[in-house]
């Protein structure tokens, strides 16, 4: 049975690996066979795949510089000549990085229903120690905002763009800070446990 067979992994070779175990001459020209040992991954930015509605001009894919099957790049180091960016999973591209920047808001509740002590912060990260004033629903939720921002931050640590917003609320909203930067998620704590459950 000749099916790929998806699910079973499959053994890799390159262009030149392939024609030297066959033992043929590799037909295509010195260009290609260049060609044929740069990683093929693309660039995902839509601008590359884009026809343009005025010139009716193809877009230019943006590939990786990098030689095929190579180790991921350090996401967080400097893309190599300082050219271009690195992306998540390792591959260098000379184009511009496409990563959208976000403003992340979020809205909780302070009410007195939240000095319920029937969900608590975990204690697994000493930074969190300072929520032990708060051990209650609502230091388990500040708990939970000050986690997802730290793998955020951690996450595209080379692309300071995403800012944050706390609002909280019970009979009347106040906001508690405003597109703040995810960089420093000590200090965005800090000016979460100022404020307790109450209303």
């Amino acid at each position: 049975n000749l099916e790929p067979k998806p699910e079973i992994a499959k053994d890799y070779v390159s262009h030149q690996v392939f024609w030297e175990r066959t033992k043929f001459q590799d037909p295509y020209t010195k260009d290609d066979r260049e060609e044929f040992k740069k990683c093929d991954h693309e660039c995902p930015d839509e601008e590359h795949y884009k026809i343009d509605k005025d010139s009716r001009q193809k877009p230019i894919k943006s590939y990786c510089t990098q030689k095929i099957f190579h180790s991921s790049l350090d996401p967080n180091s400097t893309p190599p000549n300082g050219i271009g960016y690195t992306s998540i999973d390792g591959h260098h591209f000379t184009c511009d990085n496409p990563t959208t920047s976000f403003h992340i808001i979020f809205v909780v509740d302070k009410s007195s229903s939240m000095s319920g002590r029937d969900c608590r912060p975990e204690f697994d990260d000493t930074k969190l120690e300072c929520l032990k004033e708060h051990n209650n629903r609502l230091g388990s939720v500040y708990a939970a905002v000050y986690k997802f921002i730290t793998k955020r931050n951690n996450f595209r640590k080379t692309r300071d763009v995403d800012t944050n917003s706390l609002i909280l609320f019970d009979h009347s909203a106040l906001v508690a800070y405003e597109n703040e930067s995810l960089s420093n998620p000590d200090a965005l704590l800090e000016k979460m446990i100022k404020y307790k459950p109450t209303g």
